[in-house]
């Protein structure tokens, strides 16, 4: 049983980093470079993006004095997810 669930995470893994890859290639050419911390709370879970910004693994723009939107690289997101998906198969 823990193979199947081993093989199940590897997947899951290649899956994200196919993603996370083609998302690269997209702010590459000039598609977009960065999302909105909205967005991010709803892909990677509010608590988790709070806990990579609290720790300086992620960084974050906030669009002018009065404006409320802030960025985030997506660069950030993917690497500091890649490394904790990774982190978490390992244990």
């Amino acid at each position: 049983m823990r193979v199947d669930t081993e093989l199940s995470e590897i997947i899951r893994l290649v899956k994200e980093a196919y993603e996370s890859g083609a998302e690269k290639v997209l702010a590459e050419i000039g598609h977009k470079d960065f999302m909105y911390q909205n967005e991010a709370f709803r892909k990677y879970g509010r608590i988790t993006v709070e806990k990579w910004r609290d720790a300086g693994l992620i960084r974050v723009f906030k669009d002018g004095e009065r404006s409320s939107r802030i960025r985030i690289p997506i660069e950030d997101l993917h690497r500091v997810s890649m490394s904790s998906n990774i982190h978490k198969l390992v244990k």
